[in-house]
Formats: structure tokens, C-alpha cells, sequence
């Protein structure tokens, strides 16, 4: 009897603050997510070519030897 009291009062509680965590750092999200946004652009483009830019120029100095 005394286990059975126990399992329903445990999970009640920690459902409590996990369903107020999660609103919490949805509503933060929206604010930094906008000054993130200009920055990020111009970060993946940059990467891509840099990747491919250096392996590929590796490849066109062997192929033409």
C-alpha cells in the first residue's frame, strides 16, 4: 500500500515544473532567435565554399600534374 501512495505522488510533482520549463525557454527562443537570424546567413555560405574550397583545390593541383 505504501509503494502504491508513493508512484502516483512522485510522477505528479515532476510533471509539474517540466510543463513550466518548457513554456519558459519557448518564450526566450522568439527574442534571440531574430538576432541570430542576420548572423547565421552569412555563416553557412561561408562554410561551404570553404569546405569544398579546400578539398577541391587539392584535387585540381594533383589532376593537372
Amino acid at each position: 500500500m505504501i509503494p502504491s501512495t508513493r508512484s502516483p505522488g512522485s510522477p505528479a510533482p515532476a510533471t509539474t515544473p517540466h510543463t513550466i520549463q518548457v513554456p519558459a525557454a519557448v518564450l526566450p527562443h522568439p527574442a534571440p532567435h531574430h538576432r541570430t537570424t542576420p548572423p547565421s546567413k552569412p555563416s553557412p555560405p561561408r562554410a561551404h565554399p570553404h569546405r569544398g574550397g579546400l578539398t577541391f583545390v587539392p584535387t585540381c593541383i594533383m589532376a593537372k600534374d
